[in-house]
């Protein structure tokens, strides 16, 4: 098994395993991140089998922005 950031080219595997454990329609063309993103995976035999994304959050509360990164358990 190999842990490594995941590219463009992960993007519909990604997708599937989003579809797989948290249900919805599989076999469905994945749609292009609207929002900034890392994410990173674990493949195994050029599959994805889990993976993370830390997505950029500004919050916002009446005072200074501070950038923050939000873990999220799918897409």
């Amino acid at each position: 098994m190999m842990l490594r950031e995941l590219t463009d080219a992960d993007l519909q595997q990604s997708w599937d395993l989003s579809r797989l454990a948290f249900g919805g329609e599989r076999g469905v063309t994945a749609p292009t991140p609207t929002f900034r993103r890392r994410a990173f995976g674990a493949v195994e035999g050029g599959r994805l089998v889990a993976k993370v994304a830390l997505r950029d959050f500004h919050p916002c509360g009446g005072g200074p922005e501070v950038p923050m990164i939000v873990l999220a358990a799918g897409d």
